[in-house]
């Protein structure tokens, strides 16, 4: 079951990696070595609550290729705040809409 989490949360964060040319290469080395030895450690768990979302999104495929059941709360962590973080897009976006609707797009 905590695998099928793991795995989902991968699936669910793969088409956001077209961002991971901008992890800055120090910490993507940090990263790859972590995965290449299937360690996952408190850099990673770090990485995973980085600013950077490039950072937070490799930091998290990582930790879900590693498969190791510590990483899961960090994981979910990181997930239910990527949600939030979406949710107040959607409903910024969706309040600039219905503030518009009605309105040409002349009008100032």
């Amino acid at each position: 079951m905590k695998l099928n989490i793991l795995l989902l949360f991968v699936i669910l964060l793969t088409p956001s990696f077209g961002t991971a040319a901008q992890v800055p290469t120090a910490i993507g080395i940090q990263i790859l070595k972590a995965e290449d030895a299937r360690r996952y450690d408190d850099t990673l768990e770090k990485l995973i609550k980085d600013p950077n979302l490039a950072v937070r999104n490799r930091a998290a495929l990582a930790a879900g290729r590693i498969g190791d059941e510590r990483a899961i709360p960090a994981l979910v962590e990181l997930l239910e705040n990527e949600a939030a973080i979406n949710r107040d897009r959607v409903d910024k976006r969706c309040g600039r809409n219905i503030e518009n609707a009605g309105r040409s797009p002349d009008a100032e």
